[in-house]
């Protein structure tokens, strides 16, 4: 009894709690009660950290959090991992970066610096290597001449597009190994409620060995190739002989000082976050934010061993191998009675238009639930999703086609948000799958992603019932793929399943947005080489 008495102690230790994070200052609030908890160790992946006071807030928290565990003679290990085209004209200022890395051993790194001198060197040497290869080199020499100089002059562009096309995409928040938080949020105002246009997303914390699990993909990207230091080069100066004039140019009127200009820098940083603190203090008061709300947390959630983290990987070079389609498709299959889709861009991928038809076929309710042109934060992707729409409605027998709904936000009165960032799932009201992974061809071809999955029935219905929630502020699309206001359809179905009366292909969208869709669909419907290229990167 003794024996089985401790394996399930220790069984409990190792298992994981699964906690669904819908409202925007819950999240805020598990993220600064993590923080103020932490004994050494953050780390957080992120593809937007952008400039304005979620991200400063951010930063200068770690800042003191840095000073905290020094002042317990410890060394932080804190390391930040931003997609280097996450915004990156909104980013954290290089400032404000060489401050906190200087000052106070915070560690930054950009995936894919297609930015940096060094990994653009690296790139244009490994399109050589490829251009000399024997194979390439006959190709070439086949291949009928149009350019005066011979190609294998030029590198091959191959390394240089991979690393441009490639981004991270994942969302971790990750403390002492312990402790993970994901979801669709970036460290922007909007996603925490802040904005002036907010977002509808959702967080899910855990502990135990999802959350050691996500340490260790986080520390493999950490340490592969495609992760680089910030390299202060190229743009460095740029900005030194634009803003820093005096100290760039004092030692020398022609090179410039570059460490004199990076002194300068650092105190320029401190003084930005310094600007900040009182701002930060004062909202703080006004959340009424729960420094132990992590820990009331795990006091009330029941373990749950079917959690389970998924991300996807990078080979020993820095090549992007998707993972989370394997692990989603095969969730999937297994759908006996209802699939439920939240998710902000929906381009849909063969191998998925392909599971839909055939979970249709079997009987199977499926419930997508996307944002309209009204409400989406990106043409480009609601233009794919376009091209989709009338296929989708077309899928299925007619007794039971997709159920396809296009969230209205702030033309039908919603409090959630304005625009669905979210990108969730429930199968059967057994599975819940909440992480960073988009439904469309960017995420399964190009994004690394992540996400959190369990097979707790109480958290499947817990997570349906958010979904159906921001449901009831949509519009549903019809079986002729358009979408149609609840109260002025008139559902007159006839033999083919068609209807048309109250109907507009993008109702409540501003004019710009369509003429915007207008443009980009002249491509998409050509259905050429480069209208596929196009689309797989929307």
């Amino acid at each position: 009894m003794k024996y089985l008495l401790l394996l399930a102690i220790s069984i409990s230790s190792f298992s994981s709690i699964y906690k669904i994070i819908d409202d925007p200052k819950d999240a805020i609030a598990i993220r600064y009660s993590l923080l103020k908890g932490a004994k050494r160790k953050i780390y957080s992946s992120k593809y937007i950290f952008h400039k304005d006071l979620a991200a400063y807030t951010s930063l200068s928290l770690l800042r003191e959090k840095s000073k905290e565990i020094r002042a317990n003679g410890l060394e932080p290990d804190i390391r930040l991992l931003i997609d280097r085209f996450g915004k990156f004209f909104k980013a954290t200022p290089e400032e404000v970066i060489i401050h906190l890395k200087r000052d106070h051993g915070i560690e930054f790194k950009y995936y894919n610096d297609v930015l940096n001198d060094k990994v653009v060197s690296k790139k244009i040497v490994e399109g050589y290597k490829l251009r000399f290869k024997p194979s390439s080199l006959l190709k070439d020499i086949l291949r009928p001449r149009i350019l005066p100089i011979p190609l294998p002059l030029f590198p091959n562009p191959t390394p240089l597009i991979k690393t441009l096309e490639h981004r991270l995409h994942d969302k971790l928040f990750i403390v002492d190994g312990e402790y993970m938080v994901t979801g669709g949020r970036n460290i922007q105002d909007p996603y925490f409620e802040k904005g002036a246009r907010n977002y509808v997303d959702r967080d899910v914390f855990t502990n135990g060995d999802a959350a050691k699990a996500s340490e260790e993909h986080f520390l493999k990207f950490w340490n592969n190739p495609a992760s680089t230091s910030v390299h202060f080069g190229t743009l460095t100066r740029k900005n030194c002989r634009k803003n820093y004039k005096e100290v760039y140019f004092k030692s020398s009127r022609f090179s410039g000082d570059l460490e004199a200009c990076l002194e300068a820098m650092r105190i320029a940083g401190k003084e930005i976050l310094d600007s900040y603190a009182k701002k930060i203090k004062s909202e703080f008061k006004k959340l009424k934010i729960d420094e132990n709300f992590h820990e009331k947390i795990l006091e009330q959630e029941i373990d749950d061993p079917t959690v389970e983290f998924i991300g996807d990987k990078l080979d020993e070079n820095g090549v992007y191998i998707s993972q989370m389609s394997k692990r989603l498709v095969e969730i999937a299959n297994n759908a006996t009675k209802k699939i439920i889709i939240e998710n902000a861009y929906f381009v849909p991928t063969p191998e998925l238009l392909i599971i839909l038809e055939k979970k249709l076929h079997e009987g199977v309710e499926v419930i997508i639930l996307t944002n309209s042109l009204s409400s989406t934060d990106n043409n480009e992707a609601y233009s794919g999703y376009f091209k989709f729409r009338p296929i989708l409605m077309k899928l299925g027998p007619i007794e039971n086609k997709i159920k396809l709904y296009e969230y209205q936000g702030e033309n039908m009165d919603s409090n959630y948000g304005a625009a669905i960032h979210a990108k969730s799932a429930t199968i059967d009201d057994q599975y819940s799958i909440i992480g960073s992974y988009n439904l469309d061809q960017l995420s399964e071809y190009y994004n690394t992603e992540v996400a959190l999955i369990s097979q707790n029935p109480v958290k499947a219905i817990e997570l349906r019932k958010s979904i159906e929630s921001h449901i009831n502020y949509s519009y549903r699309v019809g079986i002729d793929g358009v979408p149609c206001h609840p109260e002025a359809c008139t559902y007159s179905i006839d033999k083919y399943g068609n209807y048309s009366e109250g109907q507009q292909l993008h109702p409540n969208a501003d004019p710009k947005k369509i003429k915007a869709v207008n443009r980009y669909m002249k491509v998409l419907d050509k259905d050429n080489s480069f209208s596929k290229w196009v689309l797989s990167h929307l």
